[in-house]
């Protein structure tokens, strides 16, 4: 097997470990945040590698219920976003309801996000350089 083939799909691998595990990290803070009796949205999220040609990774998708983004930012069943962002204080001094934001996406799949990419390029940013010097060197 040559370099490029084993890298590549080395590379496809790195990022299904990751997809995989960053699923598994967004139903532990679902769970962590006690977010929905049924259970639907724990069971709902679903991950995805998009190939482009050539058989590399292009993206990684993850899907889950469309309701679980307003979870996320404390907002439905009447709660406006404007509600939550300036006016959640007030609300709930005069004894109003107000949802409060569980963060259960945007913290976690943002940390993950962050250490893909420190992965990535921990991983294949010496690779790539000593490529380029290969290459260098040959062509003098």
């Amino acid at each position: 097997m040559n370099n490029g083939l084993y890298y590549e799909l080395e590379r496809i691998q790195l990022c299904e470990d990751w997809a995989k595990y960053t699923a598994q990290r967004l139903q532990k803070s679902i769970a962590r945040f006690k977010i929905g009796a049924s259970g639907s949205l724990n069971y709902s999220i679903l991950y995805q590698l998009m190939g482009i040609s050539g058989g590399d990774v292009g993206s990684i998708k993850h899907e889950f219920n469309y309701y679980g983004k307003f979870v996320d930012m404390g907002v439905g069943r009447g709660t406006k976003i404007e509600s939550v962002m300036g006016n959640a204080d007030i609300i709930s001094l005069i004894g109003g309801k107000s949802r409060r934001p569980k963060r259960w996406l945007s913290k976690t799949y943002y940390a993950e996000v962050a250490e893909l990419s420190s992965l990535l390029s921990a991983k294949y940013g010496d690779q790539y350089t000593n490529i380029i010097k290969e290459q260098i060197t040959k062509s003098v």
